[in-house]
């Protein structure tokens, strides 16, 4: 199957750079990893992807962290048509092996579904074919909604989803997208604990 360039340089430099962050201010703490796998990895045709086995190896050699493997919680139907992300809908058991893998007990949560309907994502417009929007979901319930949030990059902000972005990637609705940092707090929490997440999009 064809396999795209990988530049181990960079995922190695990531995981360095996670180390000493780890080194520095969570010396004492519990660390883990996660790598998302790519939609392609799910594909039934030989499509161009990313090798994510290899990427969790160099990751795992250079960052001391107990690794969460989620890939066999996926599927291709768990991804959207037109975009490279994930579906919150489909995320049960993924959220559930990472939590457990945290040493955590997951709770289904009680979620009302909110839909954004003709969401048209990332791939919609380098399809050479016509192409149809579809229906992003997105969870809501006492917890998303009395959460305190705090944008670095948006003080104006200060809610989990941001449904009536303005950004061309309606995708940015979770948590406005690619944002440096954000702290949420739960007003409701029984406990003190703090999770510190490095992510991505996906995240």
């Amino acid at each position: 199957e064809p396999i795209r360039s990988l530049d181990e340089r960079a995922v190695t430099q990531a995981g360095e750079k996670l180390q000493k962050i780890t080194d520095t201010w969570f010396a004492e703490k519990p660390v883990y990893v996660a790598v998302i796998p790519d939609k392609a990895d799910f594909a039934e045709q030989d499509l161009w992807k990313i090798d994510t086995g290899r990427v969790a190896e160099l990751l795992t050699e250079n960052l001391d962290a107990d690794y969460i493997d989620i890939s066999s919680t996926l599927e291709l139907s768990d991804y959207y048509r037109t975009d490279t992300h994930w579906r919150q809908e489909c995320l049960g058991d993924t959220a559930a092996a990472l939590i457990t893998g945290m040493g955590g007990a997951y709770q289904e949560p009680d979620f009302s579904w909110n839909a954004v309907e003709d969401f048209c994502g990332v791939l919609w417009g380098r399809y050479a074919m016509p192409l149809s929007g579809e229906t992003l979901l997105y969870g809501t319930n006492e917890a998303t909604e009395n959460a305190v949030v705090q944008y670095l990059d948006y003080p104006e902000r200060s809610t989990v989803y941001v449904p009536d972005t303005d950004s061309p990637d309606k995708y940015d609705l979770f948590l406005s997208g690619a944002a440096s940092v954000i702290e949420i707090e739960n007003p409701e929490a029984e406990t003190d604990e703090h999770l510190v997440l490095f992510r991505d999009s996906f995240g």
